[in-house]
């Protein structure tokens, strides 16, 4: 019988969606400078590997969004904001990591609210 321990269940978790964020990168961003860092995070994906146990409860745009508005502050050499702060108020502050964004010219306003 093939088991897959919770720890293991999680990594492929983390890595999957991890991958299909990357795909989004690929397929949406307009600006090189995530693309190069995402580069540098294949296939572990480290960065976001440090902050997932806190942001995979969030919704799956919300994470999605998180996430790459972390990358993109690593990115613009912008201190990132507390963590926690960010996971709470997310709802709150998603207006502003959209127009950051797109006036970064990393993503249109919209992308993350339609799947293309």
């Amino acid at each position: 019988m093939f088991v897959i321990s919770n720890e293991q269940l999680n990594v492929m978790n983390r890595i999957l969606f991890c991958n299909r964020l990357r795909v989004l990168v690929e397929r949406r961003c307009r600006n090189n400078k995530l693309k190069d860092w995402l580069k540098v995070q294949v296939p572990h994906y480290t960065a976001w590997s440090e902050v997932w146990p806190d942001v995979c409860v969030l919704s799956e745009h919300d994470c999605a969004l998180t996430l790459i508005y972390l990358a993109v502050c690593d990115c613009e050499n912008v201190a990132r904001p507390a963590l926690n702060d960010l996971i709470l108020d997310i709802n709150n502050m998603e207006v502003d990591v959209k127009k950051l964004l797109s006036a970064k010219k990393y993503f249109g306003y919209s992308d993350f609210d339609y799947n293309r």
